[in-house]
């Protein structure tokens, strides 16, 4: 090898040592991609809350579940007592001063004096209900008004005259005339007072 040819070869090797360093650095402003990966930086990244552990929903779903257990619990408790009490309605025994109507004596009661029918049926849960109220109001109205029953199921014509549509109706009569009617179950306090009124 001639000295001029290796001369050349070291020049050349020695160019590239010192040109590579800066062709990277062009490429790298140029093209970054195709030097360095495209990862995102830290900044960019967004960040991702951690996961709530399970053991609050849990218990959350717990608690409620409990709650609606027991008010379930409590609301069939009520319904079971109500039934209860209104089966046990059905044995107590009218007052000795309420009238029981028939279709023979219906108008020949009412006509004089003041009067409250109380329209029933045996099958009628609110009518039940009503019999210890009426039983009560009888003994504290006295002499002042008659408190009359009539079960529509034997005697219906007394129902059918006076329309009577659902029960318990209680229709207050003076002298044969309608006055007031009052449908569903009503308080002792509340009847009286009505009797009262009359004039």
């Amino acid at each position: 090898m001639s000295a001029r040819v290796y001369a050349l070869k070291i020049i050349g090797v020695r160019l590239s040592v010192f040109a590579l360093p800066r062709l990277l650095f062009k490429m790298d402003t140029a093209c970054p991609q195709l030097i360095k990966p495209n990862v995102p930086s830290a900044e960019s990244v967004p960040a991702i809350a951690p996961r709530a552990p399970f053991i609050k929903p849990i218990k959350a779903m717990n608690t409620t579940m409990i709650i609606i257990g027991l008010a379930m619990a409590a609301f069939a408790a009520f319904v079971i007592n109500r039934i209860w009490k209104m089966k046990n309605l059905s044995g107590i025994a009218e007052h000795e001063k309420i009238v029981t109507l028939t279709d023979q004596n219906f108008q020949t009661t009412i006509k004089s004096g003041v009067c409250l029918v109380d329209f029933w049926a045996a099958w009628c849960m609110p009518c039940k209900v009503m019999a210890p109220i009426l039983n009560e109001v009888a003994e504290e109205i006295g002499d002042k008004a008659q408190i009359c029953k009539v079960n529509i199921e034997q005697f219906p014509a007394a129902a059918n005259q006076y329309n009577v549509r659902s029960i318990p109706t209680l229709i207050l009569f003076k002298n044969g005339k309608e006055i007031n009617r009052f449908t569903g179950v009503k308080d002792k306090t509340f009847l009286i007072k009505q009797i009262n009124n009359v004039k």
